[in-house]
């Protein structure tokens, strides 16, 4: 089912193409990373420090991930009140609930939301502790059950993306649309 969302100012529409170019690549270059990441921190599980060190850079890096991707979805289908400054748990949800009723995926908004979000509240506050350490304890050994829940919760948030993302297109609908048309075509096929 092809889902849009429909522009009709020529400068807005214009505007996005390039946050629509780099948006995948920064996503799959962090999505790569964790990937490596995770791989090599489940080869070290007897590691030692080594694993504790891959495993805390493994909940961070994943959530740099969302963060990015939380970024890139409000450039282009920003939710009424937006404020970078806002809770990432409030920013995560304000966007995804915006993105999924302007792209008619809401059925799937809902349904990771009430099945998935408290593993990734669980992880948040991990994270949360190591970012901003307030004693030794926040700065903590991750056990294999932490990684395998950000295992996890990067499948089950990959397949939500994934989901929302097919699909999904921008539509031009002003007077010029003939003129725009070549516009974005020479843009993307440099």
């Amino acid at each position: 089912m092809r889902r849009s969302k429909i522009i009709k100012d020529r400068q807005e529409f214009l505007s996005l193409i390039p946050l629509i170019q780099t948006f995948p690549l920064v996503h799959n270059k962090l999505k790569g990373d964790f990937k490596e990441l995770l791989d090599m921190t489940k080869l070290c599980i007897n590691g030692g420090q080594k694993f504790e060190v891959l495993g805390r850079l493994c909940i961070k890096n994943f959530f740099a991930m969302i963060e990015a991707d939380i970024h890139y979805y409000n450039l282009f289908d920003r939710y009424e009140g937006f404020d970078e400054k806002d809770r990432f748990i409030d920013q995560f949800k304000e966007t995804f609930k915006q993105v999924a009723k302007t792209f008619d995926a809401e059925t799937l908004q809902k349904e990771y939301f009430s099945t998935k979000l408290q593993t990734l509240k669980k992880l948040k506050l991990l994270r949360n502790n190591l970012m901003h350490p307030k004693s030794l304890e926040d700065i903590f050994d991750p056990t294999y059950d932490d990684i395998s829940d950000v295992e996890t919760a990067f499948e089950d948030y990959n397949k939500f993306i994934a989901g929302l993302m097919s699909d999904f297109f921008f539509q031009y609908e002003g007077d010029d649309k003939l003129e725009v048309y070549r516009m974005l075509v020479e843009t993307t096929s440099k």
